[in-house]
């Protein structure tokens, strides 16, 4: 822990002052990086988006966009003299094109849909992108209306939902290319099922990916559901597209789910990520590879490592799962035991190797065309981010950080570094759990404080060494934070991310109180004032949690789940995924639907519990916090609800910055209220 007693730690209100780097492309010849800067602003309560260019040595920052609403997701030509980008001028998102030489840039496409995943030809004179088109014939209706949004929504679909997305139309997205200076475009695929929509990728933190050229410019790999609409397991396979022709044709074994294609110098195969069915809930994301043409799977690197996994945090951008195909190598992301790095593995397999190393966890990263150098965002426990470059090519270098977004505000602040620990869970299995401990700002020794133990959402996700804005604010308050990886979490092996099929709450209840045995044996916390917190899968085990032991003074329970039953016919892709965690659908397994519910254990909760939602979450659906409230209400145990309007399940990492202020100011005060720290003079 770094300050002094005197020293004013994180507030809530700095997330009006803090920047995170959110993507990164590194041009081709690895001398120059954009970046895109992300600012929470309190003004326009938005998330602002810059896009930024540096030399990869280090320098002052040239601005291409200044504070848009949308992600510019940047990328360079081949030859590193432009730079394509997502902006919105007025109306949808567009493509635009930086010219280095001339430094302007100018739009490519229009319409009324925005467009998203640039990606250049291999010659530079074309981009490949996707955007949403009308797939099916318009509903009929038998009465007209004025206003467009009174008109009643016509579901025909297995698919008709997406949180953050809210309801689909009659329309999929399709793969498009258009020249790189400008015109008419010209859309490649056709159909009904479109190219597939990330339904699965929030629950296994992997961005689906593409499209994404050959290296001869003939074709285009791109990811799509299967071809029956009504299938209820959620595949998806790997395609490709000839350019000229717009002949199409499936490359994966429409066995499982695969995504984020990589083409091989030579064209003749691809590599993928994703799990071969059937498989457990939660099975580690796999690098395979397959033949351009179709045919067999060979896995490159088993389930030991999480492909595309990234760690959690309240800021910045999730990891890119997207790997990279470089001469015999393939570079990806993965999770590992509370860091997220950079590794690669020959084609041909063997064993993978870390390229980055360091206690941080990488979000986004890009290559130069020779696998030499690479630019990557990182965030550590007391850095929210940076952008940093790193030589790779030959000996071990340490990366250089190429930006000091937050410098300003740091140098003001005191953080609260954590200590990592490890503990037995204490069911007699031996499991070993990672956690972690913040102290408060200005801690002193032999003093007690009271302590709030966080849990991560997925379930399949982890905490580890990366910023988290809500923790430091706790640490400024006054509190002990406690927070680790029980069974379920990625970055521990599949046997440990898959452990907790057909019960998502016994064992990692199990581990994640053993890590707060530990902690209070240590000395430092007052055992009257204890809290616990979480979102999302979190929510749910914290509500498990207060339906299972009267030891916590208070909680809070974020965008949660409370009955599994009716999480699996609601949410916006339960239907897909629900019956790999438990064995088949309510009806086929209802003891296990009604054992693993909190709901059904809710009349031994007597804990306070405070519970927030988002109106608009399509994931976890607001009546999983309805239940909680009510029964709770019923029961006579102090409870209140807020809900946050125009506001989807992510909203605690990048929904408005006011919403997400106002919730932490409330957590604050349900725990202050229920004897909690009194605020930041609490850690003097």
């Amino acid at each position: 822990m770094s300050g002094t007693a005197t020293t004013r730690g994180i507030a809530v209100e700095d997330l009006y002052r803090l920047r995170f780097a959110h993507r990164v492309a590194l041009s081709p010849d690895g001398t120059r990086v954009a970046f895109t800067l992300m600012e929470p602003d309190e003004g326009t309560n938005r998330n602002r988006y810059s896009l930024l260019v540096t030399a990869a040595e280090g320098g002052d920052a040239v601005g291409i966009v200044d504070g848009q609403p949308a992600d510019p997701s940047p990328d360079w030509s081949p030859d590193g003299t432009r730079l394509a980008f997502v902006a919105r001028d007025s109306g949808t998102a567009q493509f635009w094109v930086w010219d280095a030489s001339r430094a302007d840039a100018r739009q490519i496409t229009s319409g009324e849909h925005p467009v998203s995943g640039p990606c250049w030809s291999p010659d530079g004179t074309r981009l490949a992108y996707l955007s949403r088109v009308p797939s099916l014939p318009a509903p009929w209706r038998p009465v007209d209306f004025d206003d467009p949004s009174d008109a009643p929504k016509v579901i025909t679909r297995a698919r008709y939902k997406f949180d953050g997305m809210g309801w689909f139309d009659q329309s999929r997205s399709q793969v498009f290319v258009v020249s790189a200076d400008g015109g008419a475009p010209r859309q490649l695929t056709h159909g009904a099922t479109g190219v597939f929509h990330p339904i699965w990728t929030a629950e296994r933190g992997m961005p689906l990916g593409g499209p994404a050229w050959s290296h001869d410019g003939t074709r285009l790999a791109f990811v799509t559901s299967t071809e029956d609409d009504e299938r209820r397991d959620g595949r998806c396979d790997v395609w490709t597209v000839q350019v000229d022709s717009g002949a199409m044709a499936r490359v994966t074994p429409n066995d499982g789910l695969y995504g984020c294609p990589a083409w091989s110098p030579d064209d003749r195969s691809l590599a993928v990520v994703g799990t071969q069915l059937p498989k457990l809930g939660g099975a580690n994301a796999v690098l395979w590879t397959v033949a351009a043409t179709g045919g067999a799977l060979t896995a490159i690197r088993d389930g030991d490592l999480c492909v595309g996994a990234g760690l959690m945090s309240d800021t910045g951008a999730p990891g890119r799962a997207q790997p990279e195909w470089i001469e015999s190598t393939i570079y990806f992301l993965a999770g590992d035991r509370g860091t997220a790095q950079i590794w690669r593995v020959a084609a041909d397999g063997g064993r993978p190797e870390p390229v980055t190393t360091g206690r941080h966890a990488i979000g986004d990263w890009s290559l130069d065309r020779f696998g030499r150098t690479v630019a990557f965002c990182a965030s550590t426990p007391t850095s929210p981010g940076e952008v940093y470059c790193q030589s790779i090519g030959g000996p071990a270098s340490p990366a250089r950080p190429l930006t000091a977004l937050n410098a300003g505000l740091l140098a003001e602040r005191s953080v609260s570094a954590p200590e990592e620990v490890w503990v037995t869970a204490g069911d007699g299995s031996g499991t070993r759990v990672q956690g972690w401990i913040m102290r408060p700002v200005g801690f002193t020794p032999g003093r007690r404080y009271p302590l709030v133990l966080e849990l991560h959402g997925g379930p399949h996700a982890a905490y580890g060494w990366s910023w988290y804005h809500e923790f430091q604010c706790l640490a400024a308050e006054g509190y002990i934070v406690a927070y680790g990886n029980p069974r379920g979490s990625t970055g521990y092996g599949e046997e440990f991310a898959t452990s907790i099929y057909l019960d998502w709450g016994t064992k990692p209840m199990v581990d994640v109180m053993a890590l707060l045995d530990a902690v209070v044996a240590r000395g430092d916390v007052d055992e009257e004032r204890l809290y616990v917190t979480g979102g999302s899968y979190g929510g749910y085990l914290v509500n498990w949690v207060v339906t299972h032991t009267d030891r916590f003074r208070a909680a809070t329970t974020g965008r949660c789940v409370s009955d599994l039953q009716t999480l699996a016919l609601a949410d916006d892709n339960g239907t897909l995924w629900m019956a790999e965690y438990f064995g088949g659908m309510p009806w086929e397994q209802p003891e296990v639907y009604r054992f693993g519910s909190p709901i059904t254990h809710i009349a031994d909760c007597r804990t306070p519990l405070f519970i927030e939602h988002q109106e608009q979450d399509g994931r976890c659906t607001l009546d999983q916090a309805e239940q909680m409230y009510n029964a709770l209400r019923v029961l006579g145990v102090e409870t209140e609800m807020v809900l946050y309007p125009k506001e989807p399940h992510g909203m605690s990492r990048n929904g408005q910055p006011r919403h997400r202020v106002d919730r932490l100011v409330r957590t604050l005060a349900w725990f202050r209220r229920h004897g909690g720290a009194a605020g930041r003079e609490a850690g003097a």
